[in-house]
């Protein structure tokens, strides 16, 4: 399974998975969110920018993923998104439950 790099912003964490979002790998990224929102680290941005591919198992992940955080009372925003993901997301109904939809570069600015 690959890593999943934290960068500790003032008001919030870019959390940067690198690699193929499965079932597996999903579940590694939502107990990391939950361990951010746990820590009360404020917005949590998920940033696609190395995972060129999400199946249909790392999906229902992401769904669970951005439920947790909603339940935790954190925002979760998505970041870097590809065409194909945006529009495979969008189909999937994911993008309707995240609040903002950013890079890494406007995610650093707006949470520094």
């Amino acid at each position: 399974m690959s890593e999943i790099r934290l960068e500790i912003l003032a008001k919030g964490v870019l959390l940067v998975p690198k690699g193929y979002i499965d079932k597996a790998y999903g579940e590694a990224i939502k107990r990391k969110v939950e361990e951010q929102a746990s820590l009360g680290r404020g917005t949590l941005v998920l940033s696609f920018v190395d995972c060129p591919i999400v199946n249909s198992t790392g999906l229902a992940r992401l769904i669970e993923t951005i439920e947790l955080a909603a339940e935790k009372g954190t925002d979760l925003w998505f970041a870097d998104l590809s065409v194909l993901q945006r529009r495979t997301f969008e189909a999937a109904g994911l993008l309707a439950l995240v609040p903002r939809i950013v890079t890494s570069s406007e995610a650093r600015i707006v949470l520094g």
